[in-house]
């Protein structure tokens, strides 16, 4: 498994961020604190998938998004929902979208919609990945150490199925709990 990691682990970090990306990118945090990966590619890696997503959505709905909305029905309610966050927080929306779970693959879809210049976009969207590629990658690097310091005599690998336990149990809380914030500020559809 090792040599698996650290011959695609990078190409996995920049097709998992182009996606979603939380979970692959704090697995790949405690994969860096573990040796198998350098933390500053992994950080380099997750940036370049979630800000190249996010452009590409945001310029395929820009070019392409009333004829796809018409062929995706079901993605008009959440773009509103969004363009309602979008309209009360403006351009911080942009900044903070990716650390909204639920959200993060919707968001720049919706934003296409928007009326947001797209250098504006652009410009926002660089230095809010930067920063998620940092923090995310980072808290997986620190939270290594902890599980470690913790778990000292676990294999690696086994050290790492419990970190992606862990991960999606907390993932699974925080949606849980931005659901329903969100519920209380959005106005009911």
């Amino acid at each position: 498994m090792a040599e698996w990691i650290e011959q695609w682990g990078y190409l996995a970090v920049l097709i998992g961020t182009s996606l979603e990306g939380e979970a692959i990118l704090l697995v790949a945090g405690i994969f860096a604190r573990d040796g198998y990966l350098r933390l500053d590619l992994v950080m380099l890696c997750g940036f370049l998938g979630s800000v190249s997503a996010d452009q590409a959505w945001f310029w395929v709905a820009r070019r392409f998004g009333q004829a796809w909305l018409k062929r995706h029905p079901d993605k008009a309610a959440p773009i509103r929902r969004v363009g309602t966050l979008l309209d009360r927080w403006g351009s911080f929306y942009v900044l903070i979208f990716r650390f909204l779970y639920g959200l993060r693959t919707i968001s720049p879809i919706a934003i296409g919609f928007s009326t947001i210049a797209p250098l504006r976009f652009a410009i926002l969207n660089f230095i809010a990945a930067a920063v998620w590629s940092i923090a995310v990658s980072g808290l997986g690097y620190v939270c290594g150490d902890a599980i470690e310091s913790t778990l000292h005599s676990v294999p690696p690998w086994q050290r790492a199925l419990l970190a992606i336990a862990f991960v999606l149990s907390l993932l699974g809380c925080f949606s849980w709990l931005e659901r329903r914030y969100l519920r209380r500020q959005l106005p009911p559809e």
